[in-house]
């Protein structure tokens, strides 16, 4: 059964033939029918499958023996499962149940006897009720999975693009001029470093020989050598380089 063909669930104490005739009616619409007599624990099996429950007589079900359990596990049932219900009862059962249970106020009563085209009229009044909050509640599904997907969309071009946000600022970081500060005084080549590491890619080194290793390999557009140094001063550091 899919989701839009939902079944009319007859419940009551004992057999009927009042809701035979009634439950052949609602047949002859091209409704789907289910009828429980006593074993209300059948409500599990159907409940799913249910839009408009009819409950007949519902003073016989609550003076019967467990009445007040089982006329709680069909409101229960119903309220769980968004249903609707309807309520065929005499005319002086309606006040005593509502005392009962004054949530069933809020459900259709019929008083008997009822009149077949009038029962017909508002099982399909339920029907078409419970039609539409079911196909509200799809479409809201619906509608949410497509923002989920659509998220996950977004979120994957988002992704692309702070991939390439990425990767332009590496580009612009290597775009960057290079400069490597030699001074054996580390505490003045980091200052000089904050000074301009925004704008130039920048590295230190603390001795003369280091300036050569590092410039052997790895090659750069200008040098803030320091004069003197020492072991190896800023000129000879000059010099050697001139001879590489």
């Amino acid at each position: 059964m899919s989701k839009m063909e939902k079944s009319v669930v007859f419940l009551m104490e004992k057999s009927s033939i009042v809701i035979s005739g009634l439950e052949k009616k609602i047949k002859a619409e091209r409704f789907e029918t289910i009828s429980i007599v006593e074993d209300f624990d059948k409500i599990d099996n159907c409940v799913r499958d249910a839009a408009v429950f009819v409950v007949y007589n519902p003073q016989d079900i609550l003076d019967a023996k467990n009445g007040k359990k089982n006329m709680i596990l069909v409101k229960d049932q119903v309220k769980d499962h968004d249903c609707n219900m309807i309520f065929i009862a005499e005319a002086g059962d309606k006040e005593k149940m509502l005392r009962e249970f004054p949530d069933l106020i809020s459900y259709r009563w019929m008083i008997r006897p009822v009149e077949p085209e009038a029962f017909v009229l508002a099982v399909e009044e339920e029907m078409a009720s419970f039609m539409k909050r079911l196909e509200k509640r799809v479409e809201e599904q619906q509608a949410a999975e497509e923002r989920a997907k659509n998220g996950e969309e977004e979120e994957a071009v988002l992704g692309d693009d702070r991939d390439s946000v990425m990767m332009l600022n590496e580009a612009e970081q290597d775009a960057r001029k290079k400069i490597l500060i030699v001074d054996d005084d580390p505490s003045y080549a980091g200052m000089v470093k904050s000074w301009i590491k925004d704008k130039y890619k920048t590295d230190v080194v603390t001795a003369g020989m280091q300036a050569i290793t590092f410039l052997l390999k790895k090659p750069v557009d200008l040098i803030l050598l320091d004069y003197e140094m020492p072991v190896v001063d800023g000129p000879q550091v000059l010099q050697m380089l001139r001879q590489v």
